[in-house]
């Protein structure tokens, strides 16, 4: 299992007694007012290190995202960490980014059957068994609700994906 530093450690921590991503942030602001506004490229490296790695928890992950966004903006930092992130959150904004690229990839149309509507973003390796290709595109097809349904047939997700219809 990989050891966070003191420093990531300490803001998780920070993270988890919070309890609240508005303080988390307020403490990254701390620390940098007390390193001057300066955060170094091994405190990157960390933040990234600890979002890819399969060891660290959710809580870890989100903390290590907040200085991530905080340095970089949301959109830069998901674009630096996209192609190593191991998410664990379905509502994950890297999740939502996966999913529109699979449906742009595929011309927002079925794969299966060629419908447009009530479409899906559909995990070829299920997300349950592969936790490193959650959000790689080449592990997502676009189906429709119906196909999405039929692929998963004799699934205990069958019945609830049915009856979606």
């Amino acid at each position: 299992m990989t050891k966070l530093t003191i420093k990531q450690q300490k803001f998780a921590d920070e993270y988890i007694i919070s309890g609240n991503a508005t303080q988390a942030v307020e403490y990254i602001k701390h620390v940098l007012m007390a390193k001057g506004g300066y955060i170094s490229y091994m405190d990157v490296i960390d933040s990234v290190a600890t979002i890819a790695s399969a060891y660290t928890t959710p809580i870890q992950k989100q903390a290590s995202k907040l200085i991530m966004r905080y340095v970089f903006g949301a959109r830069r930092a998901n674009d630096i960490v996209e192609d190593m992130a191991v998410v664990t959150d379905r509502e994950d904004a890297l999740v939502r980014r996966w999913r529109n690229k699979v449906l742009k990839r595929d011309s927002y149309t079925c794969q299966h059957c060629g419908s447009t509507s009530d479409l899906t973003a559909h995990h070829i390796s299920y997300w349950s068994n592969d936790p490193v290709n959650r959000i790689n595109v080449d592990n997502g097809i676009t189906l429709c609700r119906e196909c999405h349904a039929f692929e998963h047939r004799g699934e205990t997700v069958y019945n609830l994906l049915a009856k979606k219809r």
